[in-house]
């Protein structure tokens, strides 16, 4: 049955390995590869206790991390390194709440977590039950201090994030090296204004972070990784403030109100590198990517994608194609349309009339970006996603002529070009 399909999720590498969660159409586990369909199987252990794995996975200090649903829609955190032994539960959440994210830190894991007791705060583990724990209670009380945890960032010794401690109107900035001690906030000198954090962003020796003051202004801060010490860049009016920023070859660029700025974090090298950019319609990380200083997005011109580039500059800001059909059919639904850069070339997911959604590649040049594989011929899509690129081998998820939607796999370096699916 070809509308059958496992939907692989969370694809990352260890130990020579690829990990990833699936469907065998009676339950969902997490999965190991090798790169070959003989050497792609489930670990029974991934499942134990009814517990069903969805969704994230990331590896950090040797483990696979991934996040499972148990009974009562109840989220846990389990850890595996491919053996039955290593492979268990870490965590769970107190109600119907999700582990917004999970952010490698210092070999384990920075992530939020509710025990009931203490709210929606933040949490570390290093791989082991024991080391799992609450790094500090911000805001006493059941009510919690920490709510979205995406727009979190590692920088140095510290994670830097969005959170509410006692006394406060509204979140402020804060960084933690993993400690009680060392969990402190960065709110901003002289009663400036630094409510409301978002678009964490490192930049060489500064963590960079915009501050919503209300819907119509914010403020560009930055701080020093070394000393802490926080500097107002620029004050922004009459814009709504950036959901992402990015470091692009040192300097750093954001997006307010269809207009790409960039700075130097200073207030006179803050300025508009070209206004009336296609925007995001759905602000997703993956939607993005940085490499060999350019940035690479999917904008949204009439609710057409469009795929643009910037190197800083006005001159190196452009676009590199527009994708009809397929992919502006589903825009409203805000589906993921994710990129991955790699030796020179961004992989992603292109649309014509002719090929409908296929794996596509561009050098960051017009006349580079083009069609990569067919890999469902004809007018049907295989919807490619889920880049992972491990050993010259890029990995991904898609729906071949006779299959659905599963794992496959492309050499990428110095090999033969060859296409096999890798599972069900």
């Amino acid at each position: 049955d070809t509308a059958m399909s496992s939907y692989p999720n969370g694809i990352q590498s260890l130990n020579g390995k690829v990990f990833f969660t699936a469907s065998d159409g009676v339950a969902s586990s997490v999965w190991t590869s090798d790169g070959t369909e003989a050497g792609t199987l489930p670990l029974a252990a991934s499942t134990a206790g009814g517990s069903r794995p969805f969704g994230q996975g990331i590896v950090s200090g040797g483990v696979y991390y991934y996040v499972a649903v148990a009974a009562a829609f109840v989220q846990e955190l389990w850890r595996t390194d491919g053996t039955a032994a290593g492979t268990f539960r870490l965590t769970q959440q107190s109600d119907l709440r999700n582990f917004d994210a999970l952010i490698p830190f210092k070999g384990g894991l920075f992530f939020q977590a509710d025990d009931a007791a203490h709210g929606v705060e933040p949490w570390f583990t290093d791989g082991t039950v024991a080391g799992t724990r609450m790094i500090a209670d911000i805001l006493p009380g059941t009510s919690g201090s920490f709510l979205y945890a995406k727009s979190s960032i590692v920088a140095g010794d510290y994670v830097y994030f969005s959170a509410q401690g006692s006394g406060m109107d509204r979140a402020q900035p804060w960084r933690t090296d993993g400690t009680a001690a060392g969990t402190q906030s960065l709110s901003a000198p002289d009663g400036q204004d630094s409510e409301s954090p978002q678009a964490f962003t490192r930049v060489g020796d500064w963590v960079f972070y915009a501050s919503a003051l209300n819907d119509n202004a914010f403020n560009l801060w930055k701080t020093n990784i070394a000393s802490g010490e926080s500097i107002l860049v620029h004050r922004f009016v009459n814009v709504s403030a950036p959901v992402m920023m990015w470091n692009v070859g040192g300097t750093l660029l954001f997006m307010i109100d269809g207009e790409l700025w960039r700075s130097d974090g200073t207030g006179a090298g803050t300025m508009k590198v070209r206004d009336v950019i296609p925007v995001f319609f759905c602000v997703r990380p993956g939607d993005t990517a940085v490499g060999d200083g350019v940035l690479f997005w999917f904008g949204y011109n009439n609710f057409t994608p469009e795929l643009w580039r910037s190197d800083g500059t006005t001159a190196g800001t452009f676009r590199l194609g527009t994708f009809e059909g397929a992919l502006g059919d589903t825009l409203e639904m805000c589906v993921p349309h994710p990129l991955l850069y790699h030796g020179g070339r961004l992989y992603f997911t292109g649309n014509d009339d002719i090929h409908r959604a296929e794996l596509w590649v561009s050098d960051g040049t017009i006349a580079g970006t083009h069609l990569l594989y067919d890999l469902n011929p004809g007018v049907a899509p295989s919807d490619p996603d889920q880049f992972m690129m491990a050993g010259g081998t890029l990995y991904f998820a898609a729906t071949g002529a006779n299959t659905g939607h599963e794992l496959w796999e492309a050499c990428i370096d110095d090999c033969p070009v060859r296409r096999r699916a890798s599972g069900r």
